[in-house]
């Protein structure tokens, strides 16, 4: 018997009366299904600028470092806020162009069954065609279904979809790789105000994040001998690094701290649902002042995390200098 396909009716003006469905086929499970893909993309798409001013509407390749700046932050909010907690279980992330100009896509769920549980990856959608696939290294980032379970339990503390959390926990810090619990390999990133750890292991093209830590299950934490610089990069292709961009002994030392202090997350409950319920428009026209407040001027530039197209991007306070073509390394503990 053929089992049932279960459906999320769609929340949009732009597309009324359509139910998001899933796909199965050859052992995975894909949500939403493919062939749903373009229409809900377009009706995204049209939310996300009809709500712009009609100058961040318009933002092209020429556009001058503070205009990418706002347009980038306006983004984060229509996904982390308005898009955050959608009934339709939809999952809306951002995209970024080598340019640095900041799209919105929408995030394919596909989940393949294995003897040790279900494991999940994350493909984004725009327009009428699939984007490069986020990689670390050249190999494809899985989650266990133990993993996004443990984080939504220990890591997670607001009123959004769990998984669109992690997937903005996760993607958008700079990944950061320390010893864990007497050297176990481990992603460690910012959460809810704390740390949270996902050990990890390899295969031959993909790293399997097994279950999620918070400073009160960490035993021991430590950075290796050299930290490595990882790098989340769209497509399979190992990138190639420019000058680096960032503190990151400083940046493991400030996480390290944190599980020393067995620093506590924060609820964001309350702060989440204030966000999420003003309007696009408003979320639009705070966004200069959120900027400020964040330290950024019409100086400030966006660029990727040591000049890795992929979805890292930091601000900085001057126009950066031209990245060298000379390739880097990328660390990764071996298997």
């Amino acid at each position: 018997m053929k089992p049932s396909v279960r459906a999320w009716p769609f929340e949009s003006k732009y597309l009324r009366d359509f139910a998001v469905v899933e796909e199965r086929h050859n052992g995975l499970r894909l949500f939403p299904a493919t062939d749903q893909l373009p229409l809900l993309s377009q009706a995204i798409t049209r939310e996300f600028e009809y709500g712009l001013t009609s100058r961040l509407a318009h933002t092209d390749s020429r556009a001058d470092n503070w205009r990418k700046l706002c347009l980038w932050n306006a983004a984060d909010s229509f996904c982390q806020y308005l898009n955050s907690a959608r009934p339709d279980h939809l999952h809306v992330q951002p995209y970024y162009t080598p340019e640095l100009l900041t799209q919105v896509a929408i995030v394919q769920q596909v989940t393949r069954s294995t003897p040790q549980g279900n494991h999940h990856w994350f493909r984004y959608f725009r327009d009428r065609a699939f984007l490069p696939d986020i990689h670390l290294g050249g190999k494809r980032v899985i989650f266990t279904t133990h993993a996004i379970d443990r984080y939504a339990q220990r890591a997670d503390e607001s009123n959004r979809d769990p998984v669109n959390r992690l997937l903005t926990d996760f993607w958008h810090k700079v990944p950061l790789i320390l010893h864990l619990n007497a050297n176990t390999p481990a992603f460690v990133f910012h959460a809810s105000g704390t740390l949270a750890a996902m050990p990890f292991q390899m295969a031959s093209e993909e790293i399997i994040c097994l279950t999620t830590l918070t400073p009160n299950e960490i035993s021991s934490l430590a950075p290796y001998d050299q930290p490595l610089r990882s790098h989340f990069h769209y497509g399979p292709q190992r990138p190639t690094t420019g000058s680096t961009n960032f503190d990151l002994t400083k940046h493991a030392d400030g996480l390290i701290q944190k599980w020393r202090d067995k620093t506590p997350r924060e609820d964001l409950r309350k702060a989440y649902d204030i966000l999420s319920h003003l309007s696009w428009t408003k979320h639009v026209q705070f966004t200069p002042d959120r900027l400020r407040t964040q330290g950024c001027t019409p100086e400030s530039a966006l660029v990727f995390y040591d000049g890795v197209h992929g979805p890292t991007v930091l601000t900085t306070h001057t126009t950066p200098p031209p990245v060298p073509a000379k390739p880097a390394p990328v660390g990764l503990p071996r298997s």
